[in-house]
């Protein structure tokens, strides 16, 4: 038994290592601003994100980007709040944007996809951009994304995502956040940066209408309610796969708003991990079983441990390896997440590290159990697994 958790964790410290080395090969984008030539149909699905739109348009507002390079198609998914409204305010503020208000029309499991479906028929540039209404986009994103398209002609381009700035109610859940954003963006870096794209973020993707008939959209996958962003990366990666790229470029960093509750947070990983037995890349089917398999035999020995301390009384004599291996994850765990904060370059306590180390199994392992029993919720919404 001990053989086999000494191999297990191995072979995750190996992966890991790999994808630490795959985060600094992968160039970062530093190029000269080339001349405005690209257009871009930046899509936001929202529902009843009265709270988080403002600073979104104010954002988009802020682009260093010509107006007439660029329009907001924004699709209201059925909101109950006033989120249309404050779209209809802002777009009468601001008439030089090119603005327009869709509704979405349901048509499957997956009102996401809907909604993206219907703006992309509506474009009118051939660069489609997805990001959410929970976001900010910096004032040189659009900029950093039209000169990274003409230098390296991609028909897709994936885009770094990181937590923003937030009021600290709960430090332990505001770091443990951060370092699990981390930990999924250092995997996408990582992986691009060996050749092998594993992960996307609907949050920060670009795709040109051209890629996507070909790869004929979402269709196949719909039925799933998530997952409009890596079931798109797959198909485009199995249909021009040295075409879809990564932007590793500090200026085009988007940030996200951080959950407020552990509740929120359980719920959203959830209802990532629930997309996660549909994945057709084996790699990506490998890696996540990799890491549920390491982090849940690390929990069963402690666990295992705690029952026979308290049965015998005496401590078991594979604590000598038990101990070192666990302290090692920890450490791997945190070279990796540092090595990924040398871009995103968020301020780490190396306490804190420490200490969203020893829950991080726990926590993942259990959003991965829950992700395949029973249904979720999203969006006040029900949906079946």
């Amino acid at each position: 038994m001990s053989w086999v958790f000494i191999i297990l964790f191995l072979i995750y410290v190996i992966c890991i290592l790999l994808l630490r080395k795959g985060i600094k090969d992968l160039p970062l984008f530093e190029e000269k601003p080339a001349l405005p030539s690209i257009g871009f149909s930046i899509i936001v699905p929202f529902r009843n994100e009265e709270k988080q739109l403002p600073q979104l348009l104010k954002s988009f507002q802020e682009q260093q980007y010509p107006t007439s390079h660029y329009e907001l198609l924004l699709v209201d998914d059925q909101s109950t709040d006033h989120s249309a409204t404050i779209v209809q305010q802002f777009i009468q503020a601001h008439p030089p944007i090119k603005i327009r208000l869709i509704s979405n029309n349901r048509q499957t499991n997956s009102p996401k996809k809907d909604a993206l479906q219907i703006a992309i028929h509506q474009a009118h540039h051939n660069w489609i951009v997805t990001t959410d209404a929970d976001c900010i986009t910096p004032p040189y994103w659009l900029e950093t994304l039209s000169t990274f398209i003409q230098k390296h002609q991609p028909a897709m381009v994936v885009g770094p995502i990181m937590l923003g700035v937030a009021p600290i109610k709960n430090h332990f859940l505001s770091q443990f956040e951060v370092l699990d954003i981390l930990s999924l963006q250092g995997v996408t870096m990582g992986a691009f940066g060996l050749g092998k794209p594993l992960m996307n973020n609907g949050a920060h993707l670009a795709f040109t209408q051209e890629g996507f008939k070909a790869v004929q959209g979402y269709k196949g996958n719909d039925h799933l309610a998530s997952g409009d962003d890596h079931f798109l990366l797959e198909k485009f990666l199995k249909w021009q796969p040295n075409k879809v790229q990564y932007l590793k470029a500090q200026q085009a960093i988007i940030t996200t708003a951080p959950q407020n509750s552990w509740t929120q947070l359980f719920g959203q990983r959830k209802r990532w991990a629930a997309k996660a037995s549909a994945f057709n890349n084996p790699l990506t089917k490998l890696l996540a079983l990799l890491i549920f398999l390491t982090n849940l035999q690390l929990i069963g020995l402690v666990l295992y441990t705690f029952i026979q301390i308290v049965l015998s009384g005496d401590f078991p004599n594979y604590l000598h390896f038990l101990l070192p291996i666990s302290a090692g994850k920890i450490v791997v765990d945190i070279l990796f997440f540092n090595t990924a904060n040398t871009f995103f370059n968020k301020r780490l306590h190396l306490l804190w590290q420490i200490v969203c180390g020893l829950f991080y199994p726990w926590f993942t392992t259990t959003v991965a159990i829950a992700s395949f029993f029973g249904n979720y919720t999203w969006k006040e919404r029900r949906f079946k697994r």
